[in-house]
């Protein structure tokens, strides 16, 4: 715990990361952070874990170590890390058709479409059948379904262990080179262009991740992959330095992605490594 200065920040750093401490605490003083956590893997270890701030405005309960918040779309890029160790097994292949897997999906034409294609937002997909009605939002069998794009929880802590582990070749978790190559990979362009229609942004999509582009940078090179959030989550790999990063916060913020606490955060994670640096 440290409060020589400001709001008490809990956890630790380790020697050398003492700004993405002092960029937390900033967070909270002048970017209106209710309550958050932050944490980094490198070289295989933690080197910064923090939480601060309440978990619940009405209570007044403190943010803990153990504190789980909402990440949205967090969900996307630990589902792909998961399909990454599949396809890793031999489970699958991301050029094949989905249907090949998942016969029923060759339904109304899908057919052809390759699971590389339906990851990276290409498969035309983006809209429901049907109208979210609040009858049908109010249905068991819709409220039961498990949605992996976006409805998981999570600490800053797991997340930045889960893209270390990626970061770092896995090697708890054993995924293939192969299989850890294709998502540092910068993929093709989409033949008309890396606007998104439906989020009204550029993007760059790749096997179920963002991926660095030039309206958007992250990490350390085009290596890089990761999943902004809804609120401002956010969660990546830079294999280029070994590092994973998890930022999971309470209060929403109004930015597809770069939200002002986390890109703070981001900023101060890289000066720290460039610093370290042979």
């Amino acid at each position: 715990m440290d409060a020589s200065s400001g709001p008490v920040v809990h956890g630790r750093v380790e020697p050398g990361f003492e700004p993405v401490r002092d960029a937390f605490r900033r967070n909270l003083t002048e970017h209106g952070e209710v309550g958050a956590a932050v944490a980094v893997h490198h070289a295989g270890r933690p080197v910064v874990d923090l939480w601060a701030g309440v978990r619940d405005l009405d209570s007044g309960a403190p943010w803990e170590s153990d504190t789980l918040a909402i990440v949205f779309s967090a969900t996307k890029g630990v589902t792909s890390m998961v399909l990454a160790h599949a396809h890793s097994r031999g489970l699958f292949e991301y050029d094949r058709p989905v249907a090949l897997y998942w016969p029923g999906f060759a339904r109304a034409g899908k057919e052809r479409i390759t699971v590389r294609e339906l990851l990276s937002h290409r498969a035309g997909l983006p809209y429901l059948d049907a109208e979210l009605t609040p009858a049908l939002l109010a249905e068991p069998d819709y409220r039961s379904v498990e949605l992996p794009h976006g409805n998981g929880f999570a600490t800053a802590r797991s997340l930045a262990a889960l893209y270390g582990e990626f970061a770092q070749g896995s090697p708890t978790l054993g995924v293939g080179e192969e299989s850890l190559r294709a998502l540092e990979e910068r993929p093709d362009p989409p033949t008309r262009g890396e606007h998104d229609v439906n989020l009204k942004i550029p993007t760059r999509y790749s096997l179920g991740l963002w991926k660095p582009h030039p309206a958007w940078r992250f990490g350390s090179d085009d290596r890089a992959y990761g999943t902004p959030c809804a609120g401002g989550s956010f969660g990546f790999a830079d294999p280029a330095t070994g590092t994973g990063y998890g930022y999971v916060p309470n209060r929403m913020g109004l930015r597809i992605r770069d939200d002002p606490r986390d890109a703070a955060l981001r900023r101060a994670r890289a000066d720290c490594l460039k610093a370290s640096a042979p």
